[in-house]
């Protein structure tokens, strides 16, 4: 009988409306805007944070970043993937990583740290890894396999000592007075033999294509530090840069007063700041005393999260769920077919619709 008083409405448009009614509390815009597409803000910001931090590296690092494939449109896409999903919670957990810091200062010490460790297994180790590099070859040409390429049994280049005599150029001092020098990012990334012939997921790739259904690195300690060396510092970049992006955006959609779809559902998370959103909740149940969520299959998990804290552990509320586990289609927008499995877990009764 008082259907036209129901709030009938799509998840997002539930979240908005709710922190309209409950601005103050909620300390949100008393009209929040809805972000329509968030692309261009999100290339915004990856082009400031080229422009303030990438563009301030020294050209040699720079140069060796852009051999590692970094690049404004790959960054751009993937902050993207991370912004459209809400359920994803993004931390960086790694102490070396400060977004108040300037990369530049932050790069050439993680550098510095890669090739410290680098350096002191590679004097141990380096000429064993290649004397076994050489011998798995051999077993591998033994069993008839003949593509054991880049591994040879008698190689016709001693690449030990090729990168030998790298390593030398930059560890051997002049004197006392010299310090070490160590290689920019573009010296490293220049020096295949690190990426195209000791890297150890070139031994994996290679022990799979021989056969190899678990494979296992040569000289592991060293074979890390390797893999490290050539690949740490663009990833570590990549970390920062998408901890600085990800605090950029929501920083100027605050001071814009607006949401994006995400961000709707995450200013009612109850798992984040759950003392702060426990008022939001309590008014939530006595505004409504039935919920029904259609196309319950593509639910996420942060809209279950407030449906249960809100309508689901409460004797006086009665929560409706429908939903077609074969109809959900919804993944890319975060859509998780485990919560349907899970609700049917937890629910007092299961009707099916004929």
């Amino acid at each position: 009988e008082n259907i036209d008083c129901a709030d009938i409405t799509t998840i997002h448009g539930f979240c908005r409306r709710t922190l309209q009614r409950e601005a103050i509390d909620s300390t949100t815009s008393i009209n929040p805007l809805l972000e329509e597409d968030n692309s261009e803000l999100a290339l915004e910001v990856v082009h400031d944070y080229w422009h303030s931090q990438v563009l301030a590296l020294s050209p040699k690092q720079l140069k060796g970043l852009k051999k590692a494939n970094l690049n404004i449109e790959k960054l751009s896409e993937v902050l993207l993937r991370i912004d459209a999903d809400p359920s994803l919670l993004f931390t960086i957990d790694d102490g070396s990583i400060d977004i108040s810091k300037p990369l530049f200062v932050q790069l050439q010490d993680w550098i510095e740290n890669y090739w410290c460790d680098f350096l002191s297994l590679w004097q141990q180790e380096g000429q064993l890894l290649e004397f076994c590099l050489r011998n798995q070859a051999e077993q591998w040409r033994a069993i008839g396999i003949k593509d054991t390429k880049p591994f040879s049994p008698k190689p016709n280049k001693n690449r030990f000592e090729i990168l030998n005599n790298w390593v030398k150029s930059f560890s051997e001092q002049f004197d006392q007075s010299t310090p070490q020098k160590i290689p920019s990012y573009e010296e490293i990334r220049s020096q295949n033999l690190l990426g195209s012939y000791f890297h150890p997921a070139v031994t994996v790739d290679t022990a799979q294509r021989c056969g190899e259904k678990n494979p296992t690195l040569m000289q592991p300690s060293l074979q890390e530090a390797i893999a490290a060396l050539w690949d740490g510092p663009a990833e570590k970049v990549w970390m920062h840069c998408m901890a600085w992006s990800v605090n950029e955006l929501e920083k100027r959609r605050k001071a814009a007063g607006q949401y994006s779809y995400g961000g709707l559902l995450k200013a009612l998370d109850p798992s984040t700041c759950p003392t702060g959103k426990k008022l939001l909740i309590e008014k939530l149940r006595r505004r409504y005393k039935v919920t029904l969520i259609d196309e319950f299959q593509d639910t996420d998990s942060i809209q279950w999260r407030l449906l249960m804290s809100a309508f689901g552990q409460s004797a006086d509320h009665l929560l409706l769920m429908v939903g077609d586990p074969k109809q959900a289609i919804y993944r890319f927008r975060g859509g998780d077919l485990s919560i349907y499995t899970e609700a049917r877990k937890r629910v007092d009764r299961i009707d099916e619709l004929l």
